[in-house]
């Protein structure tokens, strides 16, 4: 029942602060070493322990940063359907796409929202991305006829 209390801790911290949150020194290090202050030591749920230390606007960046890299995600797949030599990279953004969730749904329970690992998955999602866009668009090149390019008409004499 601990973790359920502290879940209500940080959300009463969030409403008490909505705008910037508590800080990252609102879960301290020993919660009983600060006289007059009680905390906890950690929020034990990424979501609550962001919407505490960073308030509702911290939360919502967070939040949209989970959901875009999700997005991103499927957005390469959706691209590399039908070309066998990006298969990979639908691999990749597939394999993303799971880690992300286990991220979520572990997170659910475990203190881990500032880990690198979710801004590894960010790195991971932009870099793939950008080598797909970039081969996309020397495919479309080699597959457009020279001829086919559009010419600025002569001036009639």
């Amino acid at each position: 029942m601990s973790r359920v209390a502290a879940w209500k801790w940080a959300w009463a911290m969030a409403l008490e602060h909505p705008i910037v949150g508590g800080g990252f020194g609102v879960f301290v290090l020993d919660a009983g070493s600060i006289p007059g202050r009680s905390g906890w030591l950690e929020a034990h749920n990424i979501f609550l322990s962001m919407l505490a230390q960073h308030g509702f606007v911290g939360f919502g960046l967070f939040c949209c940063l989970i959901l875009s890299v999700y997005r991103s995600c499927a957005v390469i797949q959706k691209r590399v359907r039908g070309r066998e030599e990006l298969a990979w990279a639908a691999d990749l953004a597939g394999a993303t796409q799971i880690a992300l969730v286990a991220f979520s749904v572990g997170g659910m329970f475990v203190s881990i929202a500032t880990t690198p690992f979710l801004y590894l998955l960010a790195g991971i999602t932009v870099g793939t991305r950008s080598l797909v866009e970039r081969e996309l668009r020397t495919t479309e090149r080699k597959r457009i006829p020279a001829f086919a390019y559009p010419t600025v008409a002569q001036p009639a004499e």
